[in-house]
């Protein structure tokens, strides 16, 4: 019978693709994982993979290996952790990548409960705004949107992304009502920049399915970071367009009112995006369900939505 170990690293390496991330996976170094799959090969006298300096693909024996084994050990490899979430306590580590903003807002305050329930977890929070590797940065988790989905990755929604046109009630005042989003273009905006394209963000607002309109903003100020254009609309420089979770706050204490209150833009969903593993740590296990617990305590899936701001 082939030792376990052999098993795990040919299976990570299949499913990981590299040495390098399969060692990342199983806590081992990449000359470790490489050794392993050799025993494999030496002992039954196969190769299970194609390897050259840029590539590492199975051949058709390996395929043919991985098949055939990989639903066993799927099964033993869920025996093993059914035994260890019954005996262990949650502990160690946990590194959440997130926007600084959805962090201040919304995790932190969750914390609290979190803590008390799990004393032996140590947050490891990474405030930016960019998508993560999970795998190859090392993180347990990514809160976000818009982080492309693959058969490694697993999306659990949050909170609706719809964004909504806002401004301060003192920029407002001596303006005529702005009743399309065509009348944004001869308007001071609040202008995003994308920190991952380096371009000015084009957004397409809906009042229906059958009337939509991407957006021209007219630019009074260019900022990359959410937070910033919201200081920035409150202080009365312009129109912005963002999330309702960026704005929520200041929309609640009337700092900023809503423009164009029929239309907005419907981004897909914020998530919280983990690795489809199936020996899932337990502190990150127990944190993905407090989170989400927590959101829907809270009703932030209805709170966040564009029609409560209407």
């Amino acid at each position: 019978m082939e030792t376990l170990s052999n098993i795990e690293s040919f299976i990570a390496t299949v499913e990981h693709g590299s040495f390098s991330a399969a060692a990342r996976k199983l806590g081992l170094s990449p000359a470790a994982v490489s050794r392993n799959i050799a025993q494999l090969e030496k002992k039954y006298a196969v190769r299970l993979f194609d390897r050259n300096t840029r590539n590492l693909t199975l051949t058709p024996l390996g395929q043919e290996f991985y098949s055939e084994i990989n639903a066993g050990y799927q099964m033993l490899d869920q025996a093993f952790e059914n035994i260890n979430m019954k005996n262990s306590v949650p502990k160690g580590t946990l590194k959440i990548s997130m926007s600084k903003g959805f962090g201040k807002d919304y995790i932190i305050p969750a914390l609290s409960g979190f803590l008390e329930k799990y004393p032996e977890i140590i947050p490891d929070f990474s405030f930016e705004n960019r998508q993560v590797d999970l795998i190859k940065e090392g993180f347990d988790a990514a809160i976000g949107a818009g982080i492309e989905l693959n058969n490694t990755l697993i999306a659990r929604p949050l909170i609706p992304m719809h964004i909504i046109a806002v401004a301060s009630p003192d920029f407002l005042k001596d303006k005529a009502p702005i009743q399309h989003p065509s009348e944004l273009e001869h308007i001071d905006n609040i202008v995003m920049r994308s920190i991952h394209s380096g371009k000015i963000r084009k957004w397409l607002l809906a009042k229906s399915s059958d009337e939509i309109f991407e957006v021209n903003q007219s630019a009074k100020i260019i900022l990359d970071d959410t937070q910033s254009i919201c200081e920035a609309a409150v202080r009365g420089f312009g129109i912005a367009l963002l999330a309702t979770h960026d704005v929520a706050y200041y929309l609640d204490r009337k700092e900023l009112v809503r423009v164009l209150p029929e239309w907005y833009g419907d981004m897909g969903y914020g998530n919280i995006y983990y690795s489809s593993q199936k020996n899932m740590p337990l502190k990150l296990r127990v944190f993905i369900d407090y989170i989400i617990d927590y959101f829907k305590e809270n009703k932030y899936f209805e709170k966040l939505s564009h029609y409560n701001y209407v």
